[in-house]
């Protein structure tokens, strides 16, 4: 029979899988079934069964793994959780990083940071050109920028 691979095609990242079922013939003339959900390593499951088992149990990984993919990625954590202080500041230029989280290019000044209890991470809020970006970011997503030094604005690049 040889293998059966069926995976997803969301990503959320390196060394994140997207969820998939993997199908192979065993010995006895079983089949081995694996599932491994998005996101989600540790919670795999490996079955060793009969074809009808199997035929079910592929059924069920099925409807299961379509619901995992129409569930938002886990909530991101950040390294910058030291309730005391922020690594970034009020005022500091920054530019957004972009990533699977992060499609939109902004460059512009922190304008609001705050605390969040839950997560344990400072959350940051920036201006762009004198307008309010809507987003909140967290510490990974932006980078310092360099001001302008020939500019009387401050433009940042």
């Amino acid at each position: 029979m040889g293998h059966l691979r069926l995976t997803g095609e969301q990503s959320y990242g390196l060394g994140v899988n997207s969820g998939e079922i993997a199908l192979a013939s065993a010995p006895n003339g079983q089949l081995r079934l694996d599932y491994y959900p998005p996101g989600d390593a540790h919670a795999a499951a490996h079955l060793l069964r009969g074809r009808d088992e199997v035929v079910d149990a592929i059924e069920l990984l099925l409807i299961r793994l379509f619901e995992d993919l129409d569930r938002p990625p886990p909530e991101a954590t950040s390294v910058d959780a030291d309730a005391s202080r922020p690594r970034l500041r009020e005022g500091d230029g920054v530019r957004v990083r972009l990533n699977h989280r992060n499609r939109t290019p902004h460059a512009g000044t922190i304008t609001k940071t705050l605390w969040h209890h839950k997560h344990a991470c400072w959350l940051y809020w920036i201006e762009e050109a004198g307008r309010p970006v809507k987003k909140r970011y967290l510490f990974e997503d932006l980078e310092v920028a360099r001001a302008d030094p020939c500019s009387r604005r401050r433009k940042f690049y």
